[in-house]
């Protein structure tokens, strides 16, 4: 039987990508997506957030970089990866991310949307060999 990691996403980004470098000078976007879920409270019901850890690796790492911002609503859909690590005082931490494979904006928030409409799109860029 062939298996499958694939997770999929719609929600809001909660603050804008983080970039960083690997140690091999390849840069990786970090941010998280909040979904909501339901719970019961008292005689009705509320809306309760889950934060999600997103990473992008390039290529995706220069279009989430541009494309997205704090409130803008998202489709990710990647890989679920858990990281492990001892600490100094020798106690085990498991964590869990999401990995980038696709992504799409549904929608900008509005402060977002004026910054995007200022910048130049990847065919008004003065560098021929820019991508998005």
């Amino acid at each position: 039987m062939k298996t499958q990691n694939q997770v999929m996403l719609v929600g809001y980004v909660g603050h804008p990508p983080k970039i960083t470098q690997t140690a091999q000078g390849d840069e990786v976007a970090s941010f998280s997506v909040a979904t909501h879920r339901s719970v019961r409270d008292g005689d009705g019901f509320k809306d309760v957030p889950e934060w999600h850890p997103i990473v992008a690796f390039p290529p995706q790492t220069k279009i989430v970089a541009q494309l997205l911002g704090k409130g803008d609503a998202v489709v990710i859909v990647g890989d679920l990866r858990q990281e492990r690590w001892r600490a100094q005082d020798g106690t085990q931490h498991t964590a869990s991310k999401v990995v980038v494979r696709s992504l799409s904006v549904l929608s900008h928030r509005r402060e977002n949307l004026s910054r995007h409409l200022a910048e130049p799109g990847p065919s008004e860029r003065s560098d021929p060999g820019a991508t998005a």
